[in-house]
């Protein structure tokens, strides 16, 4: 296994044991209430969306069949084809994906990916995923609508995009600020604090 792969399980298990506290109370800088933070899912509920990605394919039925909840598989479908991969089995809310899924892939700027240091989670997406990310929000988007998109464009499992997506999907102020460079963004969090933040990248 190599270093990155161990760092990504480590990123991803650290996640896992504090998802409720993150989900309970978040902090973001520019400062946001903890009482704005969205409902929790359960660890089992993003287990099985996970299992419901088949390659690059998310199939809703698999995910119903495993008990989650129908509106959260349609959230996490319909964020899952505003990145641009199929679902299957499952409505997508079409005007959202028609809407977000717009933004151009051309001249994209800043890097995808999911990192772990052992002291902080950083989470990036670039301008393009950003300006995605961003009309999420600004379009009240589900939670699970964003964790599907942070899964698809960094790889990392569904428990994790659940934590990340219940920070960011907070404020659109917060993610305008955060992206003011047109580099696209970098979230941060210090787990097992309830501690999140973010810049440009």
């Amino acid at each position: 296994m190599s270093i990155s792969s161990i760092r990504r399980t480590r990123a991803v298990l650290v996640i896992g044991a504090v998802t409720s506290v993150l989900a309970a109370s978040l902090v973001a800088s520019p400062a946001v209430a903890a009482d704005q933070a969205p409902s929790a899912v359960s660890d089992s509920s993003w287990s099985a969306l996970d299992r419901a990605i088949d390659g690059s394919t998310f199939d809703g039925r698999t995910a119903l069949e495993a008990g989650v909840d129908p509106a959260l598989v349609e959230d996490f479908a319909t964020g899952w084809a505003i990145t641009g991969k199929p679902t299957e089995n499952v409505d997508v809310d079409v005007d959202l994906v028609r809407e977000l899924g717009q933004i151009s892939a051309r001249a994209c700027s800043g890097k995808n990916r999911l990192d772990y240091t052992g002291i902080q989670l950083n989470a990036y997406l670039d301008s393009c995923n950003s300006s995605k990310l961003l009309g999420m929000v600004q379009q009240a988007a589900g939670v699970g609508v964003i964790a599907a998109a942070i899964t698809s464009w960094t790889g990392v499992g569904g428990l994790a995009a659940g934590t990340i997506a219940g920070a960011l999907a907070i404020s659109a102020g917060v993610l305008q600020v955060c992206s003011s460079n047109g580099r696209g963004i970098a979230a941060h969090m210090i787990p097992p604090t309830a501690v999140m933040w973010c810049n440009n990248q």
